[in-house]
């Protein structure tokens, strides 16, 4: 290990980190080249001792009153006392160094004592002392930060060991779980790291006041008054900023729910034309949104300004008040005392005010997983059945679950979540997290889910379970495998257990791994498991055959190859009893038949099978059934028995097969058409995918210009480097340079105010000392007092301008990106990730209103200031120029070191993140599998291994923050060194006041370069924000741009409404495969057409490619025998009229039916009459101007609201996308409404129903975008070959076979 074999001086000062960071910085270095952690800090070894320790505290004071805070304290307290102990000496040490030894020192200039070595040994102990100080210092920071590693890894362990021994977490949200185990695990890493400094603020403010009192007038202790009253005003100013968070997430909610509202309904709004009028909606709520975060800023940056200014006023009061009693003052008091306070008291204040709120947090974060911990195990005791043919019973057994009801909520949690999820939006404020701290994180309401359950299953039977939606037949399952709650009867099961779950759950790995599922391999079971699960096809057509990594980090596979998967792993682990939850519902019919006679009846023919299905083939083929409704076992028996009885079961048959073929199989057609869909489109997701993150694209030449961006992940953990184009992108979006420059002065003028109140204090200590300058005194003192006030009003302004600066920024960089967006192509939204777009308008954007600026205003705070000291320093000792000069150009080197290996440890960090994140939501998504198969000390391990990574990156990411700080602080201390020997050598060319001005600033620079690099570094990680939001308003053109038109049609057109397709190619748009493929039909004026598809890509594409959503690759459309390609879009949508399958509404209903105003409202009434609406809006108070509440309508109203629109705009072509699940009486009035007043238009129906189709005048049947055939029903009926016949005859088979089970 290269932590525990090094030496102690090289521990201390991370010499060993040297040639990671140098690597890092020179080619960067990988995950496997970072060095492990220590053993002692390893999750493993600290597991065990966290947990005694919890159960010793369990027994002493029982679950309710038992403290996990009290047991972390246990856990750590001897190495967090002597972290402390440390601390406080390294800060007397400190304080010595800048009181007694620098008085000394300057005192030694003051007076008329020659002797060189005297001065010189003063300077010895300074530098040996500010060593000494560093070396404590560095030491308690190492040492925190591995008993923080500790704690965090035995807490989030032993949490993760109570969940993965839970039987599910239903009753829990996984959300909060998943950010127990993540986010909130480092507030508690956090909580230790930063924690022992609340030590240093006494210590030094106690040092403080003894020195104040022994060198200056009692008054002078006003300063530390207001120094110190300045952190209890910053409490309410704390609180001010959550309330200002707390208003503006209320419009970010707002903002978010209708952003993404619009991406979900972006072809709608297209087709619609409403782009501009969603920019224009959500801007309104932007503003009001900026409008709180104006104020959010504004107290942030003056919290900023008065925290940094705070020290400079305590001095001014100081000395004010001193001069007010005395005028007794020398150059080696007040300098020293400058320097506790501008430099000490400053620093450890911060920090002090820091760890406070880390270590609240970590109170938030223990109580949380107390409640994660105390978790009630739901295991049902499992006995053996009293009778050895039975493999299990359940004898009046009682189950239920506790639904827990939240009551504690962590504001920064929600913050984090809304970024990931844009749904939990912060709306808790800090005193409110107070108030809940002590509260119990969440409250049991039990909940009964099954009631009454005697069950049987013999050895080797099949027993088929089956009921209507939400009956029960799940939870049967998982109370037979002891995974509930029982509360009454018992549970017997004998044999080893095998689960498949109606969502089949997968582990983030290869496929030859999930099927394995850490069992031994045996390749002859290997290959038995492929072939009867049908998996050998589907794995050959994988990218890298059985081992393809699947999963969050893998390849997207659909849901019925998961549950092949899923079957084959059931299969090989060769258990006793398996329990099916339906999992041949999600593939085609013909490959669900197969499986279930090779799996199921041929090689699991000697197990016992608990199979939950509403298949009535397989139920058929069962040895026995239970029959479930209303969470109770209404009847069982073998199908005929339970036909004869003519109960549930018999009314299930009867509803199945009287219902028509093509609506009864709707639902499990189109599923059958998704898989099919998603196994064809495998490999192309696949390309496209690795073509985008190289940057290149495979499809069509118009998007080759388009980054890799377009597809990001969301989660995407490789560093972006920023280019100027980014910076001046921010800098355009404030209004450019001639706005940039008077900012860059306020912030120079506000610096300047801090630098003169010394001066001053310069000049008037000499003025003291001058006889001939005595007059002046009241001078200096009154010039002295106004600094006080110059300095209040420069915090003000600088707060203004920075508030002003960036809202300024925010506002318009979200008005472009959202109005470029949805003004953006579609094949922009066929081709970019969802989730990226909405982390783009929510996180990215929230770092550029919020985390960017104050980010930003600290660094232009830190450089301007810094220049300023090495401008004081070279003005003092003109000499030293050289000297500053040659330690800048090391710090720039050394600088340039940290900020490159820091975005290589971050990029780690977060891959390592990244693979937690998707390994605890994926084994929490399968507990119920997990436990099933006996895997929890197999996941534990994985666990610990992920933690120990994790605590490995941290780890060396903290170091070099160290690695930093000892080398500016051993810079720093040459300066330090240079400058005492320059005072002491040139005794009597320095004023005692100019080398005491000079050491205020020369102890400063550690601190100020430190800052300036860190604060550099975190703001050009922030400018990743901004690099996206400019990648995509660099490349994202507006979509009438693309192809711009050429043609002005006439005022009447389309007077007939004919359309004509001539040999139409068009593809998808992020890949190759074509929608349409050589499509050629002519459809006549006022002609009701039924386009027959039965894919979901088939039933948009007709839509898509006549609103030109999507571009044809070939050929022509025409309507009226006009170009559609060559008319302006905006023209072209407003001149077709369609009923969506999921209608969108916008606005009132006024401005929904007539958005431009052309129609008086008795034409609104009208129309609202026609399509029998006019009584629904008439019956709400505001009528017209009542907005549209999706809620308050039935499926066939939404279809009128459309209606209407079409039938007040006239046009002559309606198209009708076809809804799921109709209500038939509605429709047949829907149906009614355009047989009777759009008998003149050609209406195209699209649907997947036959009886539909067979009503319109002519079919068009379209399969994988190609035209089958069209003619009308009667002759497409007579023609042997017609797949439209073909299809019928598949539908009355089917029937037929369902009335054959209904007659046995």
């Amino acid at each position: 290990m290269t932590i525990d074999n090094t030496s102690f001086f090289s521990y201390i000062y991370s010499s060993w980190l040297t040639k990671y960071l140098w690597k890092a910085y020179r080619k960067g270095i990988t995950l496997d080249e970072v060095p492990d952690i220590s053993a002692l800090d390893s999750s493993s070894c600290n597991i065990q001792k966290f947990e005694n320790l919890w159960n010793e505290e369990l027994r002493h004071r029982g679950p309710t009153s038992a403290s996990l805070p009290l047991v972390a304290w246990r856990f750590v307290r001897f190495r967090v006392l002597t972290s402390c102990i440390l601390n406080a000496a390294s800060q007397i040490i400190s304080f010595i160094l800048q009181t007694i030894f620098l008085r000394k020192l300057l005192e030694y200039s003051e007076g008329s004592e020659s002797y060189f070595f005297n001065g010189m040994h003063w300077v010895i102990y300074i530098v040996a002392f500010d060593l000494l100080q560093m070396t404590l210092s560095t030491w308690s920071d190492i040492m925190n930060q591995r008993t923080a590693l500790r704690l965090k890894s035995a807490c989030l362990s032993l949490l993760f060991k109570k969940v993965v021994n839970l039987n599910s977490v239903t009753h829990k949200n996984t959300d909060e779980l998943l950010s127990m185990l993540s986010r909130d695990g480092h507030k508690i890493y956090e909580a230790v790291k930063y924690g022992t400094s609340i030590v240093n603020g006494p210590v030094v403010t106690v040092c403080a006041l003894i020195c104040i009192s022994l060198w200056l007038s009692p008054s002078a202790l006003l300063g530390i008054v207001i120094f110190l009253s300045f952190y209890v005003i910053q409490y309410w100013l704390v609180h001010l900023i959550d309330y200002c968070k707390s208003s503006a997430n209320e419009f970010t909610r707002i903002r978010i729910k209708k952003t993404v509202s619009a991406l979900k309904s972006i072809r709608l709004i297209k087709i619609n034309g409403w782009e501009q009028h969603f920019v224009q909606n959500i801007t309104n709520v932007r503003s009001r949104e900026s409008k709180w975060l104006w104020k959010l800023s504004y107290v942030n940056s003056l919290n900023s300004s008065i925290a940094h200014a705070i020290p400079i006023i305590a001095i001014i009061a100081i000395f004010f008040m001193h001069f007010s009693m005395t005028r007794d003052l020398t150059a080696s008091v007040a300098f020293p005392i400058c320097v506790v306070v501008i430099v000490q008291m400053q620093s450890v204040f911060m920090s002090m005010k820091s760890s406070l709120s880390r270590l609240r947090d970590s109170l938030i974060t223990f109580n949380k997983i107390k409640g994660g911990l105390l978790l009630e195990d739901t295991s049902c005791h499992v006995s053996k059945p009293y009778e050895a043919s039975q493999a299990v019973a359940i004898v009046n057994g009682t189950f239920v679950h506790d639904k827990f009801k939240k009551q504690n909520y962590d504001s920064e949690n929600a913050e984090d979540e809304k970024k990931n999820n844009f749904a939990s939006i912060d709306s808790v404020t800090e005193p409110e997290k107070e108030k809940l701290t002590d509260q119990p994180t969440f409250q049991p309401k039990r909940i009964e889910i099954l009631s009454s359950i005697t069950f049987k299953a013999k050895k080797g039977q099949l027993i088929g379970i089956c009921g209507r939606a939400n009956s029960g037949k799940s939870s049967l399952l998982l109370a037979a495998l002891g995974q509930i709650k029982m509360t009454n009867g018992q549970l017997m099961r004998q044999g080893s257990c095998a689960y498949v779950g109606q969502k089949a759950w997968l582990s983030n790995t290869t496929i030859r791994e999930n099927i394995l599922f850490e069992e031994a391999y045996d390749a002859k079971r290997y290959y038995e498991a492929q072939v009867v699960c049908k998996l050998r096809q589907d794995i050959k057509r994988l990218p890298d055959g059985d081992e393809t990594e699947i999963g969050e980090t893998g390849v997207e596979i659909p849901e019925a190859l998961r549950q092949k998967i899923a079957l084959a792993r059931a299969f090989y682990a060769d258990r006793d009893i398996y329990f099916l939850d339906d999992p041949l519902s999600s593939m085609e019919n013909s490959v669900a038949q197969e499986i279930f006679e090779d799996l199921i009846i041929r090689a699991l023919g000697e197990k016992t099978i608990l199979f939950v299905t509403h298949d009535l083939e397989y139920l058929d083929r069962c040895d026995y059934m239970y029959i479930m409704r209303d969470r109770r076992i209404a009847e069982h028996g073998r199908h005929k028995e339970l036909m004869r009885l003519g109960r549930e079961y018999a009314a299930m048959v009867r509803t199945a097969i009287d219902a028509e073929g093509d609506y009864a199989n709707e639902f499990s057609d189109s599923q059958d058409d998704n898989s099919e869909k998603e196994t064809e489109d495998l490999k192309a997701k696949e390309n496209r995918k690795a073509s985008l993150n190289n940057g290149v694209n495979t499809d069509n030449e118009s998007r080759k210009s388009n980054s890799s961006f377009i597809d990001g992940d969301e989660d995407n953990v490789e560093p972006r480097e920023i280019t100027a184009m980014t910076y001046y992108t921010y800098v355009k979006s404030l209004g450019g340079f001639v706005l940039l420059f008077p900012i860059i002065l306020v912030y120079v003028i506000y610096a300047s105010i801090g630098v003169l109140s010394l001066l001053r204090l310069t000049w008037w200590i000499e003025a003291i000392n001058d006889t001939e300058k005595e007059n002046s005194f009241s001078f200096y003192k009154n010039w002295y007092g106004s600094c006080f006030f110059l300095v209040v009003l420069g915090c003000v302004v600088q707060s203004f301008v920075v508030q002003f600066a960036t809202t300024r920024i925010a506002d318009n960089i979200h008005y472009n990106l959202l109005n470029k967006i949805l003004n953006a192509p579609i094949k922009f939204f066929d081709a970019a990730s969802t989730g990226r777009i909405k982390n783009l308008l929510l996180q990215d954007l929230d770092n550029v209103s919020l985390s960017l600026p104050s980010k930003l205003d600290n660094t232009l705070r830190y450089m301007v200031v810094g220049f300023m000291a090495f401008f004081v320093l070279m003005s003092t000792i003109p000499w030293f120029t050289n000297y500053v000069v040659f330690c800048s150009i090391l710090f720039f080197f050394v600088g340039k070191i940290y900020r490159a290996s820091q975005k290589n440890l971050i990029r780690l960090e977060n891959m390592v993140r990244l693979a937690t994140k998707n390994f605890l939501q994926n084994s929490i998504q399968g507990l119920s599998t997990i436990r099933t198969f006996k895997k929890e000390n197999d996941l534990l391990s994985k666990f610990q291994d992920l933690m120990d990574h994790n605590s490995a990156c941290i780890f060396i990411k903290g170091v070099s923050e160290k690695w930093l700080s000892i080398r500016l602080q051993i810079l720093t201390t040459t300066c330090i060194f240079v400058a005492a020997s320059s005072i002491v050598t040139m005794k009597g060319e320095i004023s005692p006041a100019i080398a005491g001005l000079t050491f205020v600033f020369i102890l400063q620079v550690p601190n100020i370069i430190e800052m300036n690099i860190r604060y550099f570094s975190k703001t050009e990680i922030g400018f990743v924000s901004v690099k996206n939001i400019c990648d995509y308003l660099q490349a994202l053109v507006h979509e009438r741009d693309d192809k711009p038109a050429s043609l002005n049609p006439d005022l009447e057109w389309p007077a007939t409404g004919s359309i004509d397709f001539e040999k139409v190619h068009m593809t998808l748009g992020y890949d190759a495969r074509f929608m349409l493929s050589n499509a050629t039909f002519s459809i006549m004026d006022s002609e009701k057409i039924g386009l027959l598809a039965r894919k979901e890509l088939d039933k948009s594409a007709f839509v898509e490619a006549i609103y030109r959503l999507n571009e044809l690759a070939e050929g022509k459309i025409s309507i009226d025998n006009v170009d559609i390609s060559k008319i302006d879009l905006k023209l072209l949508r407003n001149r077709i009229s369609i009923i969506p399958k999921t209608p969108v509404f916008y606005g009132t209903v006024r401005f929904f039916l007539d958005p431009t105003k052309l129609h008086s409202d008795a034409d609104i009434w009208h129309a609202l009459e026609r399509v029998h609406l006019k009584d629904k809006i008439s019956a709400v108070a505001s009528q017209l101007h009542y907005t549209i509440d999706r809620k308050i309508f039935s499926t066939s109203e939404k279809q009128r609201l459309f209606l209407a629109k079409a039938f007040l705009c006239q046009n002559k072509i309606l198209l009708i996308e076809e809804i799921v699940n109709p209500d038939f009486e509605a429709s047949g009035l829907v149906n009614q409404v355009i047989e009777k007043e759009f008998s003149n238009s050609t209406v195209v129906t699209i649907t997947s129903r036959t009886r539909t189709a067979l009503s319109c005048d002519r079919v068009l049947v379209i399969d994988s975008g190609r035209v089958l055939e069209f003619d009308t029903p009667s002759m497409l009926m007579a023609d042997q070959h017609s797949n439209l016949r073909k299809i019928i005859e598949e539908e009355d088979a089917a029937k037929k076979r369902r009335t054959s089970i209904q007659k046995l």
